[in-house]
């Protein structure tokens, strides 16, 4: 199970931005207590492997704990 954090940058006001990679195996709760250690004004953008949590439960857990979220679930077909 892993949550890796591939890099941080910050938008053109200065924001910050948090890329993140989510192996299938990552749970809710995993996910949501990693999300309760991030800072409430963190845009998260998340790459999520096929066959784990669906992009709506990622922002689900995501969204009351940051400050935005994105969701690209990648497909391991291709």
């Amino acid at each position: 199970m892993a949550i890796n954090i591939v890099t941080d940058e910050t938008d053109p006001d200065g924001w910050p931005i948090r890329y993140v990679s989510l192996t299938p195996d990552v749970t809710r709760g995993a996910l949501a207590a990693w999300a309760r250690t991030q800072p409430d004004d963190l845009a998260v953008h998340v790459l999520a492997e096929e066959g784990g949590l669906s992009a709506t439960e990622i922002v689900d857990v995501l969204e009351p704990q940051v400050g935005s979220v994105e969701v690209r679930i990648t497909d391991t077909d291709a």
